[in-house]
């Protein structure tokens, strides 16, 4: 990962990191839902089971780098995992898929913004409209909106 600049200054952590750390905190001992970051020298993915974990710590991690984006603090889950917070994309609580902004406790937008820039959550409405399209393009359809238009009018 590159240094992350705000004009000339180097933001590093981003400025609501710590914010964002304090609500974790509160959370030690209650179940989360993660959304992880897979990093590999030639691909990078997101790993998304919907299984809760219970959090059972946040311990400071001894070698953050900007340049990998490591940050200061790892969480400690109840499967025996340690994951260093610049690996995860988000934690919410109370639902895995969907959470509410409110249930969004950490987000690590640097990450997203970085590495998965056309990155959003999966709702009702962009599974239709994603779904409407690829069906689109299997039927042939050149112009998917046309083609999603057509699909809308047969389904409403």
């Amino acid at each position: 990962m590159t240094d992350l600049k705000h004009g000339d200054t180097v933001l590093w952590p981003d400025s609501q990191y710590y914010a964002k750390l304090e609500k974790l905190k509160l959370l030690i001992g209650r179940k989360i839902y993660l959304i992880e970051a897979v990093v590999t020298d030639i691909n990078a993915g997101i790993h998304h089971t919907g299984q809760a974990y219970t959090l059972l710590a946040i311990v400071d991690y001894p070698l953050p780098d900007p340049k990998t984006g490591l940050l200061p603090h790892n969480i400690i889950l109840d499967d025996g995992r340690g994951i260093n917070l610049g690996r995860i994309i988000q934690i919410s609580i109370e639902s895995a898929f969907t959470a509410v902004e409110k249930n969004i406790i950490y987000r690590n937008d640097v990450l997203l913004d970085n590495l998965f820039p056309h990155y959003h959550p999966m709702d009702r409405k962009s599974l239709t409209q994603i779904s409407k399209t690829l069906l689109a393009n299997i039927l042939g359809e050149t112009k998917s909106v046309s083609a999603v238009q057509k699909i809308s009018n047969k389904t409403d």
